[in-house]
């Protein structure tokens, strides 16, 4: 799907930002300049053109848009369709304050880093922009949130969908500059408006009550891989547990060939 695509465009563009980033990480190094600067290497066009991209894809979190994923568009009326059934009781829905505090745990090394002079501005914008590159890798292939501790079925029931810039932002919170707390800005914003319209329309993001979130009305592909690598997985521990069986019983595949 158009989507699909997007997507898989959105990881390839952000592993390359990656790869940028680490090499601007240690120019910056060579030449004794921070990251953040007005020396640093963040006032090159390469640079803006990170700032200018994320924004644009914060600004397309906040309107109707064909190319972002049901997703995040279920909080617009324009992608409700009434359901018979009911919501999850409640708006702090099963997991999300466990992810909160698991993502704290997960920068709090980083800032304790930081705060020692044992890394540097740089170094921030490095984990930013794995977390950025992650944040595809959870959508297409394998989300440890979804898997662990939300447990929804799909990206497209996700409750804390919205949260991904902030989240992947959250590294540049302690860097003092116009580049880091603009995207932090934005990314809270989207947060803000996203936990506003789930407190004042929970019937949008449910999908027993909004039947456009249903895998029957679903055209995006975007869990294709997922499933896949799922799948794969299931399968693997099959094997294997048939092999555990079978050694536990005394059976070894070589005389199978016997038989």
């Amino acid at each position: 799907s158009f989507t699909s695509a997007y997507h898989h465009w959105k990881l390839i563009t952000r592993s390359v930002f990656l790869v940028m980033v680490i090499v601007d990480h240690f120019i910056c190094r060579a030449n004794n300049v921070d990251y953040f600067s007005m020396e640093g290497l963040h006032t090159t066009f390469f640079a803006m053109a990170i700032w200018v991209l994320f924004m644009m894809e914060m600004v397309l979190r906040l309107i109707p848009s064909k190319l972002e994923s049901k997703g995040s568009q279920k909080q617009f009326l324009s992608a409700y369709k009434p359901g018979q059934g009911k919501p999850i009781a409640g708006t702090a829905k099963s997991g999300r304050k466990i992810a909160f505090l698991v993502w704290i745990l997960i920068n709090l090394p980083f800032a304790i880093l930081f705060h020692y002079n044992l890394i540097g501005q740089s170094a921030l914008m490095i984990v930013a922009m794995v977390y950025a590159v992650c944040d595809m890798i959870c959508i297409l292939y394998f989300c440890p949130f979804q898997t662990w501790i939300m447990k929804n079925r799909c990206c497209t029931n996700c409750y804390i969908y919205n949260w991904d810039y902030a989240m992947m932002f959250t590294p540049l919170i302690l860097v003092r500059s116009w580049f880091s707390w603009s995207l932090i800005g934005m990314a809270l914003f989207v947060v803000l408006v996203w936990e506003i319209r789930l407190l004042r329309f929970p019937k949008r993001f449910s999908a027993a009550t909004n039947l456009n979130l249903s895998g029957a009305n679903c055209t995006e592909n975007l869990c294709k891989s997922k499933k896949q690598l799922q799948n794969f997985i299931v399968q693997l521990e099959r094997d294997y547990r048939i092999k555990d069986i079978r050694k536990q019983i005394g059976i070894d595949n070589r005389y199978d060939r016997d038989e």
